[in-house]
């Protein structure tokens, strides 16, 4: 497991969930954090441990995490989301 290259279908779905959390921009950043790791928590509960440790899913969340803040600092740098 670890970080794979983003395939089309991936990047189709993160922009799905962007779009879905769009009405909750009232909603605190930080809030908006816990809920979506609430979902991560469970999504990580849901994983086949015969395929998958516990050690190597969270490696993989840390691993993607850390992507996707640099992928946002990045975006602030560049003016094209704001902070």
């Amino acid at each position: 497991m670890g970080t794979h290259r983003v395939s089309p279908r991936h990047e189709e779905m993160r922009l799905a969930v962007i779009a879905a959390m769009r009405p909750f921009e009232d909603i605190p950043a930080i809030e908006q954090l816990a809920v979506i790791s609430t979902f991560v928590g469970q999504l990580i509960a849901l994983q086949d441990q015969t395929k998958y440790s516990p050690g190597r899913v969270m490696e993989m969340v840390a691993a993607n995490v850390e992507l996707g803040n640099a992928a946002a600092l990045t975006a602030v740098g560049l003016g094209i989301i704001k902070p």
